[in-house]
């Protein structure tokens, strides 16, 4: 496993969704690299301090306008949600 692969896969590790194998892949590379470890532990202190903070749920006004425009978008593409 290169640091790279590492990087793209860190979150499914995080939260527990990687299969068996890729999941010792990853804890091999782990035990290894010390770049990939200061990396992880980062992102768990940011995953942290994330969910220290309230959730705030969007408004009726917002989610109406982000379904207009993506209608809008989809209606703009050449094989919009109409022609389906």
């Amino acid at each position: 496993m290169t640091c790279r692969t590492f990087e793209e896969s860190i979150e499914l590790y995080l939260y527990d969704e990687l299969p068996a194998e890729d999941r010792a892949t990853v804890e091999e590379h782990l035990a290894a690299c010390v770049a990939c470890q200061e990396k992880l532990a980062s992102t768990r202190k940011l995953h942290e301090l994330m969910s220290q903070r309230a959730v705030r749920e969007p408004g009726p006004e917002v989610l109406v306008r982000c379904r207009g425009a993506l209608e809008e978008a989809l209606d703009r593409e050449q094989h919009g949600w109409r022609s389906l």
